[in-house]
């Protein structure tokens, strides 16, 4: 290290640092593509691209149908209810109440149709629910429960069995009652609603 100045050392290493570094390398050829690739890349550019609807994205061609509140087309239909199981009929009667029998149903907009049950006296239960299945009302006063079982309630109010079993297959709240208002059910063969042409609609047993 004597032998030599500072100076020197130091313009060797830089020197041999420049000498070292390689040489600036040509740009890479661009791989060939097949016939195939580039016939399926000119289909794909000529067709139509869709347009953007929404401004958040760069293309959305289809949006979910809501339907609207009011102008929905809602048609009547009658249903026998002699010889029918209470809980398929309330079912069903409770689907199309919601209007999910329809391709527009929307779960928060009342899109169902109207339904005129008759002979609701007729309607049958299973088993010994006659005898065995309970009906609750409450004054909210203390000590206000009634309990009525359903041969007691069949003999005082038949159409409510029908109602009440419809009535809880509804969602809860001011569009469940609002479903449930397009319900009609009645005791024996008629009913009042000749003007609106009902449809006869027959419901699995």
């Amino acid at each position: 290290m004597g032998a030599y100045p500072r100076g020197t050392l130091m313009a060797e290493k830089k020197t041999t640092k420049t000498s070292d570094a390689p040489a600036a390398s040509a740009p890479a050829e661009k791989p060939t593509v097949s016939r195939a690739v580039e016939k399926r890349r000119a289909r794909n550019a000529a067709l139509p691209k869709p347009k953007a609807e929404n401004p958040f994205s760069q293309a959305r061609p289809y949006r979910t149908y809501s339907a609207p509140k009011n102008g929905v087309a809602r048609d009547w239909y009658v249903v026998d209810a002699d010889g029918l199981s209470l809980g398929r009929a309330a079912s069903r009667i409770a689907f199309i109440l919601r209007g999910k029998h329809k391709p527009v149903f929307t779960p928060h907009t009342d899109t169902g149709d109207f339904i005129v049950v008759v002979n609701a006296e007729k309607i049958r239960l299973t088993g010994k629910k006659e005898e065995q299945k309970k009906y609750y009302n409450h004054s909210l006063f203390p000590g206000g429960l009634r309990t009525r079982s359903a041969k007691e309630l069949r003999a005082k109010k038949p159409e409510e069995i029908l109602r009440r079993a419809v009535q809880r297959m509804l969602p809860r709240g001011p569009l469940g009652r609002r479903q449930f208002g397009k319900l009609k059910v009645y005791v024996g063969p008629s009913h009042p609603h000749a003007a609106q042409q009902p449809k006869r609609l027959t419901l699995p047993l």
